[in-house]
């Protein structure tokens, strides 16, 4: 028997059986009480959705998705197993949550923004670690005083293979992606500034700092902001909720 042929019946109980065996229960139960959470609190809040918020979200979802037309909406329906209600829901969840965060953060935005400035600065740099406090020392004075370019330092004596081949560039990074104590002493730098070395655990490390650039909140970073508050707050709120399951959930 051709077996390409046959088609293989997946039924939800497969699906179900498929989530408990991979271990992905506890990340879907956990999905599944956000959403109810995001729509109750929106709905305790009395936050509703217009038409026009709707149409505008699902131009946005079809645009990210890259279904132009009839034919590529219905394809993608199909292969996510989505009906044109479950396109609505999606929409409709998404835009409740971008709603309730406006509602729940826009009145703390600007000072939080102020506060975690630093996490949210950018900076392209230079890095290379050694292991040798006086060797991370004499280096620095040698670079202050050019007699040794940084590329030619982690050519040199970088401890990581990756910093050697690249010459010690690691391109543009933000605050919150560095080492605390990095991250503090490049948000007190300046542009073009060579830092004294910075001993993170047992390494220390050589910073030149090409260029820093301060964010403007405009909209696309206060939208990721509100989203990273509205995340922080669904998992305060989850940890005080206790997930139960129906009595006939499997059956």
């Amino acid at each position: 028997m051709d077996l390409s042929l046959t088609p293989l019946i997946i039924a939800p109980q497969d699906i179900l059986s498929h989530l408990k065996q991979s271990c992905q229960m506890p990340q879907i139960l956990r999905a599944i009480a956000r959403q109810k959470l995001i729509e109750q609190s929106a709905q305790d809040r009395g936050i509703h959705l217009s038409v026009e918020q709707l149409q505008a979200g699902a131009d946005r979802l079809r645009a990210q998705h890259k279904l132009w037309g009839t034919a590529e909406t219905q394809d993608w329906l199909q292969r996510h197993a989505l009906t044109l209600d479950d396109f609505e829901r999606l929409i409709r969840h998404q835009l409740l949550a971008d709603a309730l965060a406006i509602a729940l953060f826009t009145p703390q935005l600007e000072a939080y923004f102020h506060a975690h400035q630093k996490d949210y600065t950018e900076v392209v740099f230079y890095e290379i670690a050694v292991q040798d406090a006086d060797l991370a020392l004499e280096l620095y004075y040698a670079l202050q005083e050019g007699e040794i370019s940084f590329v030619e330092a982690a050519e040199r004596y970088a401890l990581d293979p990756e910093d050697r081949y690249r010459g010690g560039y690691r391109g543009k990074m933000r605050g919150q992606d560095l080492p605390a104590v990095m991250a503090t002493a490049v948000y007190a730098a300046d542009s073009g500034q060579l830092l004294r070395p910075i001993a993170i655990g047992r390494d220390f490390h050589l910073v030149f700092v090409v260029e820093k650039i301060v964010p403007d909140l405009n909209p696309a970073l206060r939208q990721e902001i509100l989203g990273a508050l509205l995340e922080d707050w669904v998992d305060r709120q989850l940890q005080q909720i206790s997930l139960e399951l129906a009595d006939d959930f499997g059956a």
